[in-house]
């Protein structure tokens, strides 16, 4: 998302640009241009002192509208629902300008508070935007502001440009990528999937969470539990087009990462996407992916029956081998955008 909006400003010397990051001590930010890194705001005071300090505010993109840690005591440090809030308060007070880029919502809000101060965060921006038809139902629905004031835009992602096309219709599927979030909870199921697929397959373990490691050591201790082979774990793409050509390895993809089933889809690659129904956000994101591209269902994790993920393939294959793919123009309408959006924040 970062990379993808990076590629849009057009020229870093004529722009003084700053990136908050949280404090991840092993995130590498060799691969940025000349720009500003700091990390997330440490104290209350810290949001005054970024508001009078920055003329415009841009929060690009993400599952950021969450109302589910606003009155925890510290949640302004690093929970990014409450940073929407809290930094664009200031901006508001400061009358600076804001824009937001297609975020997401959670489906149901239950913090009056919080509902307050984003219906005045949304009337006040100078643009307002979320990635899905789901999250725009949330945020009409449920907060007191004009539906007018709320666009909705393509995922930033769509409009990387580094996205190929491949063409994989009509193929043998001889490799499986499988992107997985290796949770506790969801960690039998992905065992019965490798155990299952190990002996037709050749399988491409790709991790998307890199804080700490964290995809790849869940990965190297399922393997080494299970002791099969045939199965490779990638290194952690650190731009789209690593991921891509990590991508073009496989002949289909079985996803629970959003990015993932998106990427997966532009790419062209038959996906079957799973849920993680438990996290409030993938309901709404994922839900629309399935209807973006409709050639295959939305299963949850809960729902998942492993002994027939073969079936599961075989399906989705059907399928998408009669499916009319539209890429070149969902990404073309998706530039277009966002090089307008960025136009206006650096007009």
């Amino acid at each position: 998302m970062l990379e993808t909006l990076l590629q849009y400003f057009p020229s870093f010397k004529d722009v003084d640009l700053t990136i908050m990051l949280s404090d991840n001590p092993v995130y590498d930010i060799g691969s940025y241009p000349a720009v500003n890194f700091i990390h997330y705001p440490k104290t209350r005071y810290d949001f005054n002192y970024l508001a009078q300090y920055f003329d415009t505010l841009v929060f690009g993109e993400g599952a950021i509208i969450d109302d589910r840690f606003f009155d925890n005591n510290d949640s302004y440090k690093g929970e990014l629902g409450t940073i929407l809030i809290k930094l664009s308060e200031r901006f508001i007070a400061w009358e600076k300008q804001i824009f937001c880029i297609g975020l997401s919502s959670i489906k149901k809000f239950s913090n009056t508070n919080y509902i307050n101060k984003l219906s005045l965060l949304i009337e006040k921006a100078d643009y307002f935007s979320v990635r899905d038809i789901n999250s725009f139902n949330s945020l009409v629905n449920q907060c007191n502001c004009s539906n007018k004031k709320i666009n909705i835009i393509s995922d930033i992602v769509m409009a990387n440009k580094n996205i190929k096309f491949f063409d994989k219709k009509n193929i043998k599927v001889s490799s499986i990528g499988i992107v997985w979030i290796p949770y506790e909870e969801n960690i039998a199921s992905l065992k019965e999937i490798l155990f299952s697929l190990r002996a037709k397959y050749k399988i491409h373990l790709i991790p998307f969470y890199g804080y700490c490691n964290f995809d790849i050591s869940k990965y190297e201790q399922i393997i080494l539990e299970l002791n099969i082979d045939n199965v490779v774990i990638e290194k952690l793409a650190s731009n789209m087009s690593e991921l891509v050509d990590i991508f073009e390895k496989i002949d289909f993809l079985i996803a629970m990462r959003y990015h993932a089933v998106l990427i997966g889809n532009l790419l062209q690659i038959p996906t079957l996407p799973i849920c993680y129904s438990s996290h409030p956000h993938y309901n709404n994101k994922m839900s629309f992916l399935t209807q973006l591209f409709s050639y295959s269902e939305l299963i949850s994790i809960f729902d998942l029956d492993t002994d027939n993920i073969d079936k599961y393939i075989g399906s989705v294959l059907k399928k998408f081998n009669d499916y009319k793919f539209e890429n070149i123009d969902l990404v073309s309408d998706a530039q277009r955008k966002i090089k307008n959006i960025v136009l206006k924040i650096v007009k």
